[in-house]
């Protein structure tokens, strides 16, 4: 788009990926200046064993890989499956396509459309668009219908690492309806006792067990 607008300063110029106004500043360090570090426990979603220690969930996302004692680490990675802020537990998750890394459904909170709402949502209908929660990921079909004051989305493949916090938003072919913040997610595909996902050779695909 910068160079189509004659920008070729900014079309060169390298994409950051960091929060700009922090500085050189390592992350975790800036944000222990607001958040107050709390220790817990890295506890396997599975075996429920304690796995190792961190020093605050705040410093984790979901899906992001953690590292576990010296004894466990044979294993292989985990991944940060859920986070339990009262206890400051995290469930950590052993493999990156672990099924409690994933989910095809969730909750938002009121959404925020572009125009007006999708034609049939205000009735109670279900409205068929697509959807992402990241900007690098591809499109997903999904259905949506109003729940309370906020969105119920079914997604028609589960996704990996869905966060509450983060924002869904909504396209029909190439316009943005609208976002809504995620306030829920799940229950992941672990939760319904499904099995493993597979990635196809196009890594968005998935194949698995309905529950």
């Amino acid at each position: 788009m910068a160079s189509q607008n004659d920008l070729e300063k900014f079309a060169k110029k390298r994409e950051s990926m960091g929060i700009c106004f922090i500085g050189n500043r390592k992350f975790k360090r800036f944000i222990d200046e607001y958040i107050e570090p709390r220790e817990g426990s890295l506890i396997d979603v599975e075996s429920r064993q304690v796995l190792g220690s961190h020093r605050g969930i705040h410093h984790y996302t979901i899906g992001q890989r953690v590292a576990v004692n010296n004894e466990h680490q044979h294993r292989g990675p985990f991944y940060v499956a859920s986070k339990e802020t009262r206890n400051q537990i995290i469930y950590v998750a052993h493999g990156h396509e672990h099924p409690s890394l994933y989910a095809e459904s969730l909750l938002t909170g009121g959404p925020h459309w572009i125009s007006s709402s999708p034609d049939g949502l205000d009735r109670g209908d279900q409205v068929e668009c697509s959807f992402r929660f990241q900007h690098m990921h591809k499109l997903i079909r999904c259905r949506v219908q109003k729940e309370n004051d906020g969105l119920k989305v079914t997604l028609v493949q589960p996704l990996r690492a869905i966060a509450p916090g983060q924002f869904a938003v909504f396209y029909q072919d190439d316009e943005c309806l609208g976002s809504a913040r995620i306030v829920q997610v799940g229950p992941s595909l672990m939760q319904q006792n499904c099995d493993r996902p597979i990635i196809d050779s196009d890594k968005v695909l998935y194949k698995y067990s309905r529950c």
